[in-house]
């Protein structure tokens, strides 16, 4: 994290600029540091592809990220025959911090790309575009009956994963792992459920 602190300062300014330098650093009850007044950009295309690369997921900026709004576009990739599926604005701030694509198209959108608890922490989108389900990550810490605490302290990737998801090798569900448990989402109708 950068903070906007460069040089040492006198006076009520200074104590300022020392106050927010002060916040900046705070820890959150997530364990994560707060936002102030640096936030890394995405790059401005970035794609994800399922297992065997018959799916490619693109999130892009159309204004170099002057706005927080992130374009999705899924495109199907036949030999001879690639064309466009889907395409829509994301809610996701400056888009997810991760996506999962599966073999059958559905699009799996993880948290927003700042490093904040998120309402979509999950997000389901199947072929046709269209939202199956969406869960924040206070919906997924009850569904594992786990604490925050627990979530926050084992968290590797981002703010709540410990592990790169995995997509079961017949598409159907897609595992991760947080707080020592994993969670499963089944892709057809957007179900969690908590395993050991």
């Amino acid at each position: 994290m950068r903070h906007g602190l460069r040089r040492p300062t006198h006076g009520l300014s200074g104590a300022v600029v020392v106050l927010a330098w002060t916040l900046g650093a705070a820890r959150c009850a997530w364990g994560q540091q707060l936002m102030t007044d640096v936030i890394d950009l995405p790059p401005v295309h970035r794609e994800f592809v399922s297992p065997s690369a018959m799916f490619v997921l693109t999130i892009s900026s159309d204004d170099h990220w002057k706005t927080s709004t992130a374009q999705a576009e899924l495109e199907e990739r036949r030999p001879g025959a690639p064309r466009n599926v889907w395409r829509h604005s994301l809610a996701n701030i400056k888009g997810p911090r991760r996506a999962v694509v599966t073999d059958h198209g559905e699009v799996i959108l993880i948290d927003d790309w700042i490093n904040s608890p998120s309402q979509r922490a999950l997000t389901l989108i199947s072929v046709t575009g269209k939202t199956v389900a969406t869960y924040s990550l206070d919906s997924l810490i009850a569904t594992l009956r786990v604490s925050p605490r627990d979530v926050s302290s084992r968290a590797t990737l981002g703010i709540w994963l410990s592990a790169e998801p995995t997509v079961s090798d017949d598409g159907a569900t897609v595992r991760f792992r947080t707080a020592g448990r994993g969670l499963v989402l089944h892709v057809s109708d957007g179900r969690m459920t908590a395993t050991n």
